[in-house]
């Protein structure tokens, strides 16, 4: 029978692992495995967001737990990365406004360069339209992810903007399809919230996220593309007394056909796609919440979470893109110069910068020379101190899991989107690093705030979020479901489950109820 040792690496080039001599006792939790190819399936299925690649070393008949040895090089170059002053990026020669005057301007800037917006972009390097003038210079971040396996791609959109693998459409399909739209409109949703569609058409303008131009002149750029734009009005936050306020947001209908051509969604070869990872993330989490417990079943462990901001408009489209990425309001055509809500490719073009985040962020958390009293993000100095539930409150008895787990004490970092979730056993100094990791992970990876900015922008952290949802805690609230670590409970929180039984009790009253309600009645 032969064993393997399971090597990890993370942004590291190679790894070493520390190899104990035959006599060394393993702890309770070392598990031995015949078959190399079952270990591969275990993490795959798992899917820790820092795994990397898997490398199999032959080692006797013991499968060690994994020992990270950090790179002498990596803290000193995040901390390299983070004090290299930037430039903010300039002003192109578009006007950001809402208004008549602004689309004509624009208008006659594009046609001086041939009615292409990646023609001007070009004419334009280092503008806040250029790829990648949300984060930090690819010259300073490949240092740091060249060994990443989303690197090649990571680089590429930082370099030429988030490119979709499209069939072609035809010039003739193209413009009937556009004024077919133009004669139907948007949806009726964009009608019944005229005055939110306004205020979120108008940010986004003054955020340099989309530009006006003349309604009609979409068919004279070569790859100009209409599709009508609805409200969501799904997404709410809660109010304390447990009511809901509605966040309006802009959907971009990408999937809407039109009798004449294909929309952008339906020529999107999918094949071509990066992976998604983020559905398992719950499920990663539970997983690693109960191996703790099993393992250590009287400490504490902790949560939290801290969120991107805005995160599908920092990651810029190639120009070519941005004219397909077209929507109407009122007499404006305006041109998206970022990922939409809407398009098919967008989450897993986002997909890849979340899983860099993350896995930076988990090599933070694992690297025992990281002091984050040295090295962190500006915002981590407002983190309060964790909450812990009361002494009397007792520890729930976890059994082993049908799979098994790399030994892990350091804590687990993952991410669904644009929200990052953290897992700690409270032991040693992880409290005082756990947040700390994902802040500084966003803040290396992405640029910061300079008051010199020629837009508007704000900062690539949610702030508000991280001082709702930033502080640790063995009670807390991640996609919608409420955790207890304490006693191993997973809840729909309390206000939403009072509105949920509330809705039920008057669809089971009227004994019916209309489509719109009963999506409203799931989506808790």
């Amino acid at each position: 029978m032969s064993t393997y040792i399971l090597h990890h690496t993370h942004l590291f080039k190679t790894v070493s692992s520390k190899l104990c001599c035959p006599a060394t006792k393993f702890p309770q939790s070392t598990f031995l495995v015949s078959d190399c190819s079952k270990i591969f399936q275990r993490c795959i299925a798992i899917r820790y967001s820092n795994i990397v690649k898997l490398t199999f070393i032959k080692y006797k008949n013991l499968l060690l737990p994994p020992h990270i040895e950090t790179p002498e090089w990596f803290l000193p170059l995040i901390k390299t990365i983070i004090d290299t002053k930037i430039d903010p990026p300039s002003h192109p020669p578009l006007k950001f406004a809402l208004s008549e005057e602004a689309a004509i301007h624009n208008m006659n800037i594009l046609r001086n360069y041939g009615d292409s917006i990646e023609n001007l972009i070009q004419a334009y390097p280092g503008s806040f339209l250029s790829p990648g003038s949300e984060f930090r210079p690819v010259y300073l971040l490949e240092q740091l992810c060249m060994h990443h396996h989303n690197w090649c791609l990571i680089r590429n959109s930082l370099s030429k903007g988030s490119v979709w693998p499209l069939l072609p459409i035809s010039n003739e399909d193209r413009i009937a399809k556009n004024i077919e739209f133009i004669a139907r409109g948007n949806h009726k949703s964009a009608s019944k919230y005229e005055k939110e569609l306004a205020k979120i058409i108008t940010e986004e303008i003054s955020q340099g996220w989309m530009f006006p131009i003349p309604l009609h002149y979409v068919n004279k750029l070569k790859h100009g593309e209409l599709a009508p734009v609805g409200i969501d009005d799904k997404v709410w936050s809660e109010l304390p007394d447990g009511s809901k306020k509605v966040k309006y947001r802009l959907t971009h209908d990408q999937s809407f056909d039109a009798s004449q051509g294909i929309s952008v969604n339906g020529r999107v070869i999918k094949e071509k796609l990066s992976p998604l990872v983020y559905g398992g993330c719950l499920s990663r989490i539970l997983h690693y919440i109960v191996d703790l417990r099993w393992r250590l079943p009287d400490t504490p462990i902790l949560g939290a979470k801290s969120d991107f901001k805005a995160a599908y408009h920092r990651v810029s489209l190639h120009g070519d893109i941005a004219e397909k990425c077209s929507i109407m309001y009122n007499e404006f055509a305006l041109p998206s110069t970022r990922l939409t809500f809407g398009g098919s490719p967008c989450p897993p073009e986002f997909c890849i910068y979340s899983e860099l985040s993350a896995d930076l962020a988990n090599d933070l958390l694992h690297c025992p020379d990281w002091n984050p009293n040295e090295l962190f993000s500006p915002h981590s100095a407002s983190l309060p101190d964790p909450i812990l539930l009361p002494k009397e409150v007792p520890f729930s008895p976890a059994r082993a899991l049908d799979v098994v787990l790399p030994v892990d004490n350091f804590g687990k970092i993952d991410i669904f989107i644009d929200d990052g979730m953290v897992m700690i056993p409270d032991i040693q100094a992880n409290r005082h690093r756990a947040v700390q990791a994902l802040l500084l992970a966003i803040h290396t990876l992405c640029r910061p705030l300079d008051p010199r900015e020629m837009i508007s922008r704000k900062d690539c952290l949610s702030l508000s979020k991280l001082a709702e949802e930033g502080q640790l805690a063995e009670k807390f609230t991640i996609l919608g479901w409420d955790i207890d670590t304490r006693r191993l409970l997973i809840m729909l929180p309390a206000k939403k489950s009072k509105r949920w039984i509330k809705d039920l009790e008057s669809i089971i009253a009227k004994k019916k109820v209309s489509y719109a309600l009963l999506n409203q009645f799931w989506d808790v």
